[in-house]
């Protein structure tokens, strides 16, 4: 299932024996903030192992990175496995580990 294009980022999620995963794309910056945390709130509840891979990012900015902390965080309060893995262009790699944030968590 793939939502939310029409609002500039997209969620794919797919279903796998052990968890859902979920790979996020497209513009991942404060513009998209608000709606992707409401679609990711829906995800906090699931008790299967979850893993969120965020891939061909067209732009991604700390709100973003933050966000998805939380979510992790979230999750993992409420005994949910989760997972965060960044496959990023060279440069914004770049650019978040000169930040002092890890990629994946």
């Amino acid at each position: 299932m793939s939502r939310s294009k029409e609002q500039g980022y997209q969620i794919a999620e797919s279903k796998r024996p052990d968890g859902i995963t979920l790979v996020l794309s497209g513009d991942l910056s404060l513009n998209n903030a608000k709606r992707l945390h409401k679609e990711l709130l829906g995800y906090t509840s699931t008790s299967n192992n979850l893993t969120v891979v965020v891939k061909d990012a067209e732009s991604i900015d700390l709100g973003a990175i933050q966000l998805l902390q939380s979510f992790a965080w979230t999750c993992l309060k409420r005994n949910n496995p989760v997972s965060v893995d960044f496959e990023l262009n060279p440069d914004q790699q770049k650019l978040l580990t000169n930040a002092g944030i890890k990629l994946k968590f």
